[in-house]
């Protein structure tokens, strides 16, 4: 693995040496190059949410190399909600062993991601971009159709994977924070670069927002590669950004013996499966959409004793704060009436959120889609992202605070479905996101 790092510094001193200044539509080659081998590397590296170690010190060497100013470790985290315990980090220690510095104790302790910064020096907005690091759960295609596993840089991780596109993400901005560099001498304000660990499982906006530490945003920028856009075409202005929160919920019973004295005990299973049954029937709202989904269930010891132990992993969603609040409050009510019906005690503990979002600030958007369109780009207004997605934290607080912020869907032939083993994207995606960001920079950005 550090040989594919050693590589990559290599190529990227190479791309330093070779890049120059290009036209005002088109990104140099180079940077698109670049982008396609960060990719390819992160793609071998897939690390899940709050164990992103190795891709957090992949990048904080690299922008280092270019000159940003970094944050990272403790400084950018608060709230950190369903991080894994111990014993893991214990396993990534040893697996990263070797890319392990004293500096990086933090990082190796999952408190992964990084915020690059640079000061121009001259008076100009802070313009930031957002990019997700983590990957999923999902056991990667090994056969030749896919073409990770037939290029050579299929995930090195078994039972990991790059499954949505993030690897592309970190790619994008990667590059595009080495064009920015290089072209600082152009530009005006201040550029940021947030890499974002644990989107999946809303995890990671939260804790960098509660840190204190969160800088200041006059214009954030967001992407997600795929999600239906149609390849070359870019979605400005996305909404249908589903609000969501992830929970574990805790039932405390009695064990006994099942046969010897079952009047003795007080059956956890029973009244986790109770609930699960129930929470489902809890989403019909009129006025709007809503999701419930009991997904997991872990409950009892053995087949002799009654279970005195039950937890539910819960996932609720809704496309209005008013609904999830309400969906929520019942989810409560639920758990509660279970518990009384089997003598149970119970537990709440929230381990993922994220807001709903369903606005665009419609003068943004519409001057970012004409920036893009007279530069040539084919563009889609308003997409529905129809999930969720916790880059809504950053932009809502982005807005609350007095700036602007914008989501853009970047057009991408897909040869699987999102969050699937054979999921895979076209690359020229990254080419698309590189031209359409340097747009927009010289747009917003750039010295007159």
């Amino acid at each position: 693995m550090l040989v594919h790092i050693i590589r990559l510094m290599m190529n990227i001193r190479l791309c330093v040496s070779k890049c120059r200044r290009g036209s005002e539509n088109s990104m140099e080659q180079c940077y698109r190059e670049e982008a396609v081998k960060i990719r390819r590397i992160l793609h071998t590296i897939p690390e899940e949410g709050w164990q992103e170690v190795r891709t957090t010190v992949f990048l904080i060497r690299v922008l280092e190399q270019y000159g940003y100013q970094l944050q990272y470790g403790k400084e950018i985290h608060g709230v950190r909600y369903g991080v894994p315990d111990q014993k893991v980090y214990e396993k990534l220690h040893e697996r990263n062993k070797d890319v392990y510095e004293e500096r990086f104790e933090d990082v190796f302790q999952g408190y992964t991601g990084v915020i690059a910064q640079l000061d121009t020096g001259r008076e100009g907005e802070a313009v930031a971009f957002r990019f997700d690091l983590d990957g999923l759960a999902v056991s990667e295609c090994s056969g030749k159709e896919h073409m990770p596993s037939r290029e050579g840089f299929a995930s090195q991780y078994p039972g990991s994977m790059h499954a949505c596109g993030h690897d592309g993400h970190m790619a994008v901005g990667i590059a595009l924070a080495h064009w920015v560099m290089v072209h600082k001498e152009e530009l005006k304000g201040r550029f940021v670069f947030i890499f974002q660990p644990a989107e999946e499982g809303v995890r990671g906006a939260k804790s960098m927002l509660t840190s204190g530490r969160f800088p200041h945003i006059d214009r954030l920028f967001a992407m997600h590669i795929g999600l239906g856009m149609e390849t070359g075409k870019i979605g400005v202005g996305t909404r249908g950004f589903l609000g969501s929160e992830h929970m574990n919920l805790y039932f405390h019973g009695q064990p006994s013996h099942s046969g010897n004295a079952p009047e003795e005990g007080k059956n956890a299973l029973l009244a986790a499966a109770t609930a699960a049954l129930a929470i489902h029937s809890l989403t019909q709202y009129r006025a709007g959409i809503a999701r419930a989904n009991v997904g997991i269930m872990h409950a009892g010891t053995g087949h002799n004793v009654v279970p005195g132990e039950a937890v539910l992993g819960v996932n609720l969603r809704a496309d209005q704060e008013e609904i999830l609040s309400d969906l929520h409050r019942r989810v409560e009510e639920t758990v509660k009436g279970a518990a009384q019906m089997f003598e149970n005690q119970t537990e709440l503990e929230m381990i993922g959120v994220s807001a709903c979002y369903d606005h665009v600030n419609e003068a943004f958007a519409a001057q970012a889609e004409k920036v893009l369109k007279d530069a040539g780009f084919a563009v889609e207004r308003d997409p529905v992202f129809g999930a969720s997605e916790d880059v809504t934290m950053l932009m809502r607080q982005v807005e609350e605070d007095g700036g602007e912020a914008l989501h853009l869907m970047i057009g991408a032939e897909l040869a699987g479905n999102h969050h699937s083993g054979s999921f895979d994207f076209d690359e020229s995606a990254l080419a698309l996101a590189l031209d359409a960001y340097e747009v927009l920079i010289r747009y917003y950005a750039a010295v007159r």
